[in-house]
């Protein structure tokens, strides 16, 4: 697996933008005409064999915890790359002198919330009402991984 730091925002709004993917991650809450690819956030892709199989957000939120979001295109879902996609995404971030992965997500984001347990992810809090996803106000679960 190669993992690249993307200089192609396209790439990236191509991947988050995948319909059944954008459907399932952004809540329905704005439509993919008015998506752009958030600059505050490096983006690192992944590929295999010259394929690409998706994105992860990366973000400092201090010295030593990075925020993180993960994109698997559709086609690599249920195949269980991203067990291996979160494990070389560690390591590259681990490398980078992080010490721990942080992210949130909405209550009702069922497929998520089971993806995060599977790749080793623990509850770090929650804020009640924090979002409003599929227009529905929602709690919002914080996450960590230690590296």
């Amino acid at each position: 697996m190669n993992i690249e730091l993307a200089t192609d925002m396209e790439l990236v709004r191509s991947i988050i933008t995948t319909p059944k993917l954008y459907e399932a991650v952004s809540g329905k809450e704005i439509p993919v005409a008015e998506f752009k690819v958030d600059l505050e956030y490096q983006y690192l892709i992944f590929k295999q064999d010259d394929k690409v199989l998706g994105c992860l957000q990366i973000k400092p939120l201090t010295k030593l915890v990075l925020d993180v979001h993960i994109f698997i295109l559709p086609e690599n879902w249920g195949t269980g790359i991203v067990k291996e996609i979160a494990h070389e995404g560690h390591k590259y971030i681990k490398e980078l002198g992080y010490t721990k992965t942080f992210t949130r997500v909405p209550s009702n984001c069922m497929h998520v919330l089971h993806c995060l347990q599977k790749i080793g992810y623990t509850s770090c809090g929650m804020i009640e009402k924090g979002i409003v996803f599929n227009k529905t106000l929602v709690t919002l679960f914080l996450f960590e991984r230690e590296l």
